[in-house]
C-alpha cells in the first residue's frame, strides 16, 4: 500500500502537472461515493498549480 505521503509527493512534483493520471482503488459498496472521496483528497493535496489555469 503506497501511503498517503507519497501521494502528496507525487500530487505536487511538477514533471506531471498537467499529465492526466488513472487512479485504480479498491472498491467497496458505494464505489462512485469512494471515488469521489479519494479524488477530493488526493486533489486538496495538491499545491502547484495545472497549466494554463
Amino acid at each position: 500500500m503506497i501511503g498517503k505521503k507519497a501521494f502528496y509527493f507525487l500530487m505536487n512534483d511538477r514533471r506531471f502537472t498537467g499529465i492526466p493520471m488513472v487512479l485504480e482503488t479498491p472498491k467497496g459498496d458505494n464505489e462512485l461515493k469512494n471515488d469521489r472521496r479519494n479524488l477530493a483528497l488526493l486533489r486538496g493535496m495538491r499545491k502547484v498549480k495545472e497549466a494554463g489555469k
